[in-house]
């Protein structure tokens, strides 16, 4: 007589390795030539200055501080304006900053990014 044991199968949904990402995610401390690194290099160094997304209330850089946070704006919020701002960061650590909303200091620089295409717009008329 043959006898069998019970053996439990598990079956993993397959995912596809070349997924598309729900949303952008731009490093905001590049060091190549383009004009987030420009614009964004204002605060690097300085310690009265910050980095905010002003669309979304998000404090991404503190000035002096090593660590940075991608630009990683939602589908379907608009585009979103990350702005380098002269003064004190009006939060305590990056992530979430209600005052960011509110133009927390003299603005230096900003680019725009369109979460829907990831792309990125300058703006000339804002960096000093």
């Amino acid at each position: 007589m043959i006898s069998f044991k019970p053996v439990a199968i598990l079956l993993l949904a397959s995912s596809s390795t070349t997924a598309r990402p729900d949303r952008c995610n731009i490093r905001l401390d590049s060091s190549d030539n383009s004009c987030i690194s420009n614009c964004m290099s204002q605060s690097a160094a300085d310690n009265n200055s910050f980095v905010c997304d002003e669309t979304v209330p998000w404090l991404h850089h503190r000035g002096g501080d090593s660590h940075w946070m991608n630009a990683t704006p939602p589908p379907g919020t608009g585009v979103h304006v990350y702005s380098v701002f002269q003064g004190s960061p009006p939060c305590a650590r990056n992530g979430h900053c209600a005052a960011c909303g509110r133009t927390p200091g003299t603005r230096l620089c900003s680019v725009r990014i369109d979460p829907q295409d990831c792309s990125i717009t300058c703006n000339e008329e804002d960096s000093v």
